[in-house]
């Protein structure tokens, strides 16, 4: 039996879960031997290494943002530069385990070499020499994920979703061309940072599932038929653990969350981990009209080609990125961008982008 990916497992131990992603993680835990060894060493983990010290010499703790099985998140202080940054540190004990070590640092790897402003931006990565935990530097952003949005207002308009999605196919578009699939996109890594003129952009996070289809002797991470990502998201292929998986389930996973946030539940609800996994293996996927009354039709057909099961019907995340704009006028900065754009020659250079922009 395909054991549930960790941070899954993380999410239900911290009650961060609604009810049917639980229940279906309790359901699959109470019949895999895996599942419940690592809910136990969550639930009673090893200590993270001490915050007091400077980590890797320079990076002094401000204060935690986040913790879970994997260690932890805090924001800190580079005293070299004094420039404030996010902290991703791994556990001391998983920072000497091969596998794990490998993930982190791909994670680096891969989330750097995609270059683009609509993905977290990583400074650093290294080893404390002091307890010999890994850690990776990434831009500390200010603002709210996807998920807490909806948790919080529920279903949103569609032009507004169709704004933040349109900048996160634009970044993936270009993971996709580096390479780099995601394999864990959903609203909890898709987040909505607060830039410094206000302004709202859309950054993809958490690449530690991410992995590079080009380039071979790459580290084989995980056996054939284990799935890693979150159910709910993850596209039929996916969920039957093939080995040949492409950015299209990427694309899927985007379908759901494109569904999700417009008709304010999922498209596959479960409710148990057995029902899931059968309702996405062999149920249509259902009409955004019927579950969303008067969204656009040409939104929903669009949502309906990404969760088509048979991946060579689904577009690209670039052809869906195109296919959005269409559909909904964006501002230009939610164009597509291969690159990062060129920073202000002066104050007043940056003064002025910014007064354009407000009054967009």
């Amino acid at each position: 039996m395909a054991c549930v990916e960790e941070n899954t497992l993380f999410d239900y131990v911290c009650g961060s879960l609604d009810d049917a992603a639980r229940d279906a993680v309790a359901d699959h835990a109470a019949a895999c031997d895996g599942c419940r060894r690592m809910l136990a060493e969550v639930v009673d983990p090893p200590p993270l290494a001490d915050a007091a010290e400077l980590l890797g010499g320079k990076y002094r703790l401000v204060r935690l943002i986040g913790t879970g099985g994997m260690g932890t998140v805090h924001e800190a202080v580079n005293t070299w530069t004094g420039r404030r940054v996010a902290v991703k540190q791994l556990r001391v004990a998983l920072s000497s385990d091969p596998v794990a070590a490998e993930r982190f640092m791909r994670e680096a790897r891969n989330a750097s070499r995609i270059a683009h402003p609509g993905v977290v931006d990583i400074l650093d990565l290294g080893r404390d020499p002091a307890t010999g935990a890994l850690f990776m530097v990434q831009e500390l952003l200010a603002g709210e994920t996807l998920r807490r949005r909806l948790a919080e207002r529920g279903a949103l308009p569609v032009a507004e979703i169709a704004r933040i999605a349109a900048p996160a196919l634009a970044a993936l578009s270009v993971a996709h061309a580096a390479g780099v699939i995601h394999r864990d996109l959903k609203p909890d890594n898709i987040f909505l940072a607060r830039d410094r003129c206000g302004g709202e952009v859309t950054k993809l996070i958490d690449f530690g599932l991410s992995k590079q289809l080009l380039g071979a002797g790459e580290l084989a991470l995980t056996g054939r038929g284990r799935q890693l990502g979150t159910p709910f998201y993850m596209a039929p292929e996916q969920l039957r653990g093939e080995p040949e998986l492409d950015d299209r389930i990427d694309v899927w996973s985007i379908g759901v969350v494109l569904f999700e946030a417009v008709a304010g539940a999922r498209p596959f609800p479960g409710p148990s981990c057995h029902a899931l996994f059968e309702q996405v293996l062999h149920q249509p996927a259902p009409r955004l009209a019927d579950a969303a009354p008067g969204v656009p039709p040409g939104f929903a057909a669009l949502v309906a080609r990404a969760l088509d099961r048979d991946r060579e019907r689904r577009p690209s995340a670039d052809q869906l990125r195109a296919a959005l704009a269409a559909l909904v006028r964006f501002p230009a900065r939610c164009r597509r961008i291969t690159g990062r754009p060129a920073a202000p020659r002066d104050r007043r250079a940056g003064a002025a982008s910014c007064a354009r922009r407000a009054r967009r």
